[in-house]
């Protein structure tokens, strides 16, 4: 018997079950919300692409570092930390395994993964990505709302009471 023929229906149904996936990420956040426009959006095609245009477009230009707290950027967002803190706990409580980008944007899985959505809701993104360690999230965890660690966030979590924007296109 081919491996396949075992293998792939399991799959199939595992993956079936989580039909609608929510990504979670800083640059993408704060230009759906109006915060930051790329200069050069159709050259942003991997993370590193994003980090980097970020750090030149925002960072470098306001005087923040990576050790730089998010609150003074989203001010106009009427956002702070009590608010993701809050949006974190009681929305998305206990943990999750996060989905990284690599893996949830591959072209494999947009057959079983056809509705993927982009958290754009400022206080609720904020407070989930705070708390994702080693693409694992816990909604115990002392948040990091810094720069350096808001900005290597894409991940995507599998839980049907989220939801969000369309996230493809992602700059339009």
């Amino acid at each position: 018997m081919h491996c396949d023929k075992v293998a792939r229906p399991f799959v199939e149904q595992k993956l079936n079950t989580a039909s609608t996936i929510m990504a979670f990420n800083l640059g993408l956040m704060l230009y759906r919300n109006g915060l930051w426009k790329p200069a050069e959006p159709q050259k942003i095609k991997i993370v590193t692409q994003m980090q980097s245009a970020f750090r030149c477009e925002i960072l470098e230009p306001r005087g923040y570092t990576l050790d730089s707290e998010v609150w003074p950027l989203v001010k106009p967002l009427e956002v702070d930390r009590e608010q993701a803190d809050r949006a974190a706990c009681s929305q998305l409580p206990g943990f999750f395994f996060c989905w990284n980008k690599c893996s949830a944007c591959d072209e494999i899985f947009s057959v079983f993964l056809p509705q993927r959505r982009l958290c754009v809701e400022a206080a609720l993104a904020l407070g989930v990505m705070a708390r994702i360690r080693d693409g694992f999230y816990r909604s115990d965890r002392t948040p990091d709302y810094t720069f350096g660690h808001l900005m290597e966030q894409f991940v995507f979590i599998a839980d049907t009471r989220l939801t969000g924007a369309r996230l493809y296109p992602m700059w339009s």
